[in-house]
């Protein structure tokens, strides 16, 4: 009988810290959205195995928990019970993880590959970033850019190097679509005859 997903993806699992104890280093995968527009799906993240102690705050951590990788960003280092845990947070959720352990941390991420190129430095978590992940976390707002950043790739461009230029492109992409979005669901509900019709609010983005 062949093994189920899940027992297939902890074997992958343990096969990466494994190989992370044993060399000190491992490659990964990023997948998921809760750390845009920092890392996308398909980035090969480099992990160097690291302590508690060893990070601070604005570093990549990789931790293991319920079974499951994480990969989200050191807000800070705080004491609970006498133990030292780590605070975390990926960039586009709009709350904290629940602490971290020392036994959960695995190592951080001191490289990104993104597109078979290698970027220059690791992907800072600047207010404007903060704020472009506030809005990825709606789902349809995510779609457009998705589709914007796929359609960009296929002319051959570098749409997420992460220069204040391309990330202002980006939004202002971002914020149009979701204005034309709002917009056309507006229109259609006046057309269908609705007796009374607010029209949608701005959005308003918390930093």
């Amino acid at each position: 009988m062949a093994p189920s997903e899940p027992t297939r993806e902890q074997h992958k699992r343990d096969l990466a810290v494994e190989a992370l104890r044993a060399s000190g280093r491992v490659r990964l995968a990023a997948r998921g959205y809760s750390m845009l527009p920092s890392l996308w799906p398909g980035d090969v993240l480099t992990i160097h195995a690291s302590t508690l102690a060893q990070l601070v705050p604005a570093d990549l951590v990789l931790y293991q928990r319920d079974g499951s990788f994480f990969v989200h960003r050191v807000v800070r280092q705080t004491q609970i019970d006498g133990q030292v845990r780590l605070i975390t947070r990926g960039d586009s959720m709009p709350h904290r993880d629940q602490p971290v352990s020392a036994q959960e941390v695995l190592g951080k991420v001191t490289a990104v590959e993104r597109d078979g190129q290698l970027l220059e430095k690791l992907p800072a978590c600047t207010p404007l970033a903060r704020a472009i992940g506030l809005a990825l976390a709606w789902g349809r707002f995510r779609g457009v850019i998705l589709r914007f950043r796929q359609h960009r790739r296929r002319a051959d461009l570098d749409v997420v190097s992460h220069s204040a230029v391309s990330l202002q492109s980006l939004f202002q992409f971002a914020l149009e679509s979701f204005r034309n979005c709002a917009t056309e669901s507006f229109t259609n509900r006046i057309r269908k005859g609705a007796s009374s019709v607010a029209p949608p609010e701005p959005v308003k983005t918390r930093l």
